[in-house]
């Protein structure tokens, strides 16, 4: 909590001294909490990933076999800038880069919400670049197998 408060305090600080701008104490402190908050949860997934990762043994990345891409697809939270970030690459069978992208995702807060949308980015990508025989990964199970699935939601 300590280590919450004092970068919030530091944070603060330097939209003072950068940008003119002072957030009043009760933002602070709902910043303090949003943080504390946002590190329970990424530590709690930390450990169980940890947990699952030694139950499944070391997963790495795979070379896509004949003539596919692969696209990796990632996003990450940015609470403080009220956004969310993406970056997609592709590479083929050699594990050379073809291309990449990365970008902003306006007040998105929920990270399930972010990779879903960074999935949709990344779908739009490739069809933008007019390629074909494609494998999209991600590390969002849910979204993954709710795509996968052949079950309609009503």
């Amino acid at each position: 909590m300590v280590a919450m408060v004092l970068w919030s305090l530091w944070h603060n600080r330097n939209d003072v001294v950068w940008n003119a701008r002072s957030k009043p104490a009760t933002s602070i402190y709902q910043a303090t909490l949003d943080l504390l908050s946002q590190w329970k949860a990424a530590h709690d997934l930390k450990m169980n990933h940890s947990r699952t990762i030694t139950q499944q043994h070391q997963l790495s990345w795979q070379n896509p076999v004949g003539d596919f891409l692969k696209c990796n697809v990632d996003a990450a939270i940015f609470n403080l800038l009220g956004k969310a970030g993406y970056g997609c690459i592709i590479r083929n069978n050699a594990g050379l880069v073809v291309a990449a992208i990365y970008g902003c995702l306006p007040g998105i807060k929920n990270p399930s919400i972010a990779k879903a949308m960074a999935i949709r980015e990344a779908l739009s990508w490739i069809k933008d670049l007019r390629l074909s025989s494609v494998i999209v990964e991600s590390d969002a199970f849910l979204i993954v197998d709710a795509l996968n699935s052949t079950i309609t939601d009503s």
